[in-house]
């Protein structure tokens, strides 16, 4: 959508977008856009808080007052924390402090995903698919994976490391969130907080993303930096 108002507005009609990732709209230049730090697929805030999308859609819609552009803003509120979109979590998942027995980070979240696998075989079960394999990895193995990415900062020698990279972390993000959502009750919020704030494979993400940093290849430095940890969790209260 950034790169159409481009074309719209050569044609005389003024646009505005709301982006999530300005990691992604910033270098397209849009006309105008605001960006805001919600959560993926929900650009005007949490669901049934009226209000307060109402302030974000009239955010977006002023932009329309310049009468040219760039024009790049921040929304300055961060979504809201409780109200109608919050529901109670029955039964969370909550894992032993710093993995028991384990030496490595690797290890921590192997032991992490032997506990899931059981909620993970029942949400497959109970929605007759899965998101997970488009790596063609094991949750286990992508592990292996981006462990020696953090270590080494080497991919396998495929053409397109960047999509080895994305497809292997996109698969066990799915893991975790589809192993915790096949518990009842759990919100999108409660799912965010969980994974970010309470497990070791947050803690592997964030050194993939420290590793990718460096990395010279500018197509895997988007994947492991602009890619992978959302605004929202980026904010959210580091674990002890």
């Amino acid at each position: 959508m950034c790169a159409l108002g481009q074309y719209l507005e050569r044609e005389g009609l003024p646009t505005t977008v709301i982006s999530l990732l300005a990691e992604h709209s910033k270098p397209i230049q849009p006309p105008r856009a605001l960006w805001v730090p919600f959560e993926l697929g929900r650009p005007l805030g949490p669901p049934a808080e009226p209000a307060f999308q109402t302030r974000v859609l009239n955010a977006a819609l002023g932009l329309l007052v310049e009468p040219t552009g760039p024009v790049h803003t921040d929304f300055p509120d961060e979504a809201p924390t409780t109200g109608a979109s919050e529901q109670q979590w029955a039964c969370p998942v909550a894992f032993a402090p710093k993995a028991m027995s384990a030496d490595t980070l690797g290890e921590r979240v192997r032991q992490e995903i032997g506990t899931l696998d059981p909620w993970y075989d029942l949400g497959r079960e109970r929605r007759g698919r899965t998101t997970v394999g488009l790596s063609a990895l094991g949750p286990k193995a992508i592990v292996s994976l981006l462990e020696s990415y953090v270590h080494t900062g080497a991919l396998p020698q495929g053409a397109r490391p960047e999509l080895d990279l994305k497809y292997a972390l996109d698969d066990l993000i799915a893991f975790y969130q589809e192993s915790v959502t096949a518990q009842p009750g759990a919100s999108s919020r409660d799912v965010l907080r969980w994974l970010w704030t309470e497990t070791e494979a947050a803690e592997l993400l964030r050194a993939v993303k420290a590793r990718g940093e460096a990395d010279a290849n500018p197509r895997v430095k988007l994947v492991a930096t602009g890619l992978l940890v959302p605004r929202a969790a980026a904010s959210l209260t580091q674990k002890a």
